[in-house]
C-alpha cells in the first residue's frame, strides 16, 4: 500500500498552514469592511428612525399622542397615561429640591465648605497643622519591632523576658536603635512615654479630622444631588418625550409593513417609515450575512490552523519523522480548501455589496408579501440563512426568489405578474 512519511505529512501541513494564514488575513479584511459598513448603516438607520418618530410625535401633548396612536396603533402611549406620570415625577423632583434647599449643609454651603475660608475647611487645616507637632516623634519611633516592645512592656517594670532568650537581645537592640533617634532622651522608657502621648494625641486629631472630612463629603454629595435633581427637573419633558419616542420606534420596527394601511393617507410619514424600516432591515441582513459566512469561516479557519500547527509539531519530531502513513488518508486530510472559501467570500461580497448600495426605500409596497431582502437583492440571492427571510418563504412560497419589478412610477408590481426568477446561488467570478 502506498504511503507518505511523517516528514511529508509535516511539509503538507506547512503548506496548508501558509494558505490558512492568508485566508485568515483576507477574512479579517472582509470583517473590517463589514464593521465599517455596519457603522455607517447603523448611523443612518438611527437617524432615519429618529426623523420618523419626531415627525409622528413632535411634542408631548395629548393631541400629538393621539395622532401617533392613529398612525401606528401604539395604544400604550395613551393607556400608560404618560402625562400624568410626568407630572407626578415633576412634583417629586420639586419636593426633593425644596427639601435639599432647606438643609443646613446646603443653606450654609459657602460658609462651611468654601475652599478659601469655609469653617470646616479651616478647622481641617488647623487639625492637620496640629498633627504635625507629633509627626517627628511618630516617625522616629517607626521600627519593625516597635509593637513587640510596647506589648511586652519593654522599658518598664512589667518587662519580664529573661535575658537568656534570644528575643531579649532583639528587644534590646531595637530599643537602643529607637532611642538613638532621640538625642534629648536617655532611655526607651522616656521614648515610650513620648511615643504614647504623641500616638494618643494624633489619634484624637485624626478622629476629629475624619469627622470633618465626612461632614464635608456629605455636604458636597448634597450639592451634587441638588444639581442632578435640578437638571432632571429642567429636562423632564425632553427626557420623557425621548423615552416615549424610543418606545414608539420599537413598536414601529415590530409592526413593519403592517403600518402601511395606517400611513396610506400620510405620504410624507410613509416615506420616512419606509426608509427607517428599510435601513433597519438592511442592518439586520448585514449582520446575519457576516455571522453566517465570515464569522463561521473565521472559526473554521482558526481551528484548521491550530490543527495544522499541532501536526507540524507532531510529525516533525524525530519519533514521527520517518513513520509511514496511508497516502489515501493524507490525500483526504489535505484536500484543497481554495474553492470552498473562495465561494464563501464571493458570496459574502456579492451579498454585502447588493445590500450596502441599495437606496430605493421608496419601493416599499406595504403589503404582507413584500420582503426587503428581495427588494435589496432583486430577488437574485438566496437569503434562507436569515430566519426572517426563511419564514417569509414558508408563508409565501409563491413569491419565493422572484425578482421584484417596478412600473414607470416606481411602484412595486404584484408578485403574480413578476417575471421568471433567475437561478439561485452565487456565481464564482473566476
Amino acid at each position: 500500500m502506498s504511503s507518505v512519511t511523517g516528514r511529508e505529512w509535516a511539509d503538507a501541513a506547512r503548506v496548508e498552514h501558509d494558505w490558512l494564514e492568508k485566508g485568515i488575513a483576507y477574512n479579517e479584511q472582509l470583517l473590517g469592511q463589514y464593521a465599517k459598513r455596519r457603522e455607517a448603516v447603523a448611523a443612518s438607520a438611527a437617524m432615519a428612525m429618529n426623523e420618523l418618530v419626531c415627525a409622528m410625535l413632535p411634542t408631548f401633548d395629548a393631541a400629538s399622542m393621539q395622532r401617533a396612536v392613529n398612525w401606528t396603533g401604539y395604544v400604550t402611549l395613551l393607556h400608560a397615561r404618560p402625562l400624568v406620570a410626568m407630572e407626578n415625577e415633576r412634583a417629586k423632583l420639586r419636593e426633593r429640591l425644596a427639601a435639599i434647599e432647606g438643609e443646613h449643609r446646603f443653606v450654609h454651603r459657602e460658609h462651611l465648605r468654601d475652599p478659601r475660608g469655609g469653617k470646616l475647611v479651616l478647622e481641617l487645616a488647623e487639625l492637620t497643622q496640629s498633627r504635625l507637632a507629633f509627626a517627628d516623634t511618630l516617625d522616629n519611633c517607626k521600627h519593625p519591632r516597635l509593637a513587640q516592645l510596647l506589648e511586652s512592656g519593654y522599658g518598664t517594670e512589667a518587662y519580664a523576658t529573661p535575658f537568656w532568650r534570644l528575643s531579649y537581645y532583639s528587644d534590646w537592640e531595637a530599643g537602643d536603635a529607637i532611642v538613638e533617634r532621640f538625642p534629648g532622651l536617655a532611655s526607651f522608657s522616656e521614648v515610650r512615654e513620648a511615643y504614647l502621648r504623641a500616638r494618643d494625641a494624633a489619634a484624637s486629631l485624626d478622629a476629629a479630622a475624619a469627622g470633618i472630612r465626612a461632614e464635608i463629603a456629605a455636604g458636597e454629595a448634597l450639592e451634587r444631588e441638588h444639581s442632578a435633581t435640578a437638571e432632571a427637573l429642567a429636562s423632564l419633558e425632553q427626557r420623557t418625550l425621548a423615552d416615549w419616542r424610543a418606545r414608539l420606534a420599537k413598536h414601529i420596527q415590530e409592526c413593519g409593513p403592517a403600518l402601511g394601511p395606517r400611513l396610506a393617507a400620510e405620504p410624507t410619514l410613509g416615506m420616512l417609515a419606509s426608509r427607517a424600516l428599510g435601513l433597519a432591515a438592511k442592518l439586520g441582513y448585514l449582520d446575519r450575512t457576516a455571522e453566517s459566512q465570515l464569522y463561521r469561516a473565521k472559526n473554521e479557519l482558526l481551528a484548521a490552523r491550530a490543527r495544522a500547527e499541532r501536526e507540524i509539531r507532531k510529525f516533525s519530531s524525530p519519533k514521527r519523522l520517518y513513520s509511514e502513513i496511508d497516502r489515501e488518508a493524507a490525500a483526504k486530510r489535505f484536500r484543497p480548501r481554495d474553492e470552498r472559501y473562495r465561494k464563501i467570500w464571493d458570496r459574502y461580497q456579492q451579498t454585502s455589496d447588493a445590500l450596502f448600495v441599495f437606496d430605493r426605500y421608496d419601493r416599499c409596497s406595504w403589503t404582507a408579501e413584500f420582503l426587503w431582502w428581495d427588494a435589496m437583492t432583486d430577488g437574485r440571492l438566496d437569503g434562507d440563512f436569515i430566519p426572517e427571510v426563511a419564514e417569509h418563504r414558508r408563508r409565501f412560497p409563491h413569491t419565493a426568489r422572484q425578482q421584484p419589478r417596478w412600473d414607470d412610477d416606481g411602484h412595486l408590481l404584484p408578485p403574480e405578474i413578476h417575471g421568471a426568477a433567475e437561478p439561485d446561488g452565487f456565481h464564482d467570478p473566476s
